[in-house]
């Protein structure tokens, strides 16, 4: 399957140094969002979920702010334009408030069904953005692509399903 999506992309594309920072910032995002969640079987028991989002807000923030930090001299070093913040301010604080809602119920989720089935569902997000990026934005035309995503999603979909029959299920 990879092959069939390598000869798809074209090998241009693949060597353009684009497609390579793309594809480590995705890596790492995969990494470090698939275990952000884990810091939270360790808070203590008496502590829900709802409580751990305010620390995990404000490590969101510091963080965002450290990365804005180095970001901007990096691109002034480039010759880079620097980021049109005041642009970016509305559709970024939108973006900010509809993710920390769905972290939210994330993260209650999570403490309901545990992360071995909680996690994985919440990950179906990616369907939905998926959904956006070929319907709204037409940003994958393709036959094969879209048939590619599809079985992808559907393959998501039936390991939930499997997990869900074998995953531990915390009812309160």
């Amino acid at each position: 399957m990879l092959t069939q999506l390598l000869r798809h992309t074209g090998k241009q594309k693949l060597q353009s140094a684009e497609f390579r920072q793309g594809l480590m910032c995705a890596v790492y995002m995969g990494i470090s969002n698939g275990s952000y969640m884990v810091p939270l079987k360790y808070v203590d028991k008496s502590i829900k979920g709802p409580e751990y989002l305010i620390s995990f807000g404000l490590g969101a923030a510091v963080s965002g702010c450290a990365i804005l930090a180095v970001y901007y001299p990096v691109l002034q070093m480039l010759g880079k334009p620097p980021p049109k913040l005041k642009a970016c301010a509305r559709p970024g604080i939108l973006t900010g408030l509809l993710w920390s809602a769905g972290n939210f119920c994330g993260i209650l989720a999570i403490q309901q069904l545990g992360l071995t089935l909680g996690w994985p569902l919440v990950q179906c997000q990616f369907l939905v953005s998926g959904a956006w990026g070929i319907f709204y934005f037409k940003e994958v035309t393709g036959t094969y692509e879209r048939g590619m995503f599809f079985a992808s999603g559907g393959l998501v979909l039936a390991s939930i399903w499997i997990l869900s029959s074998y995953g531990v299920l915390r009812v309160s």
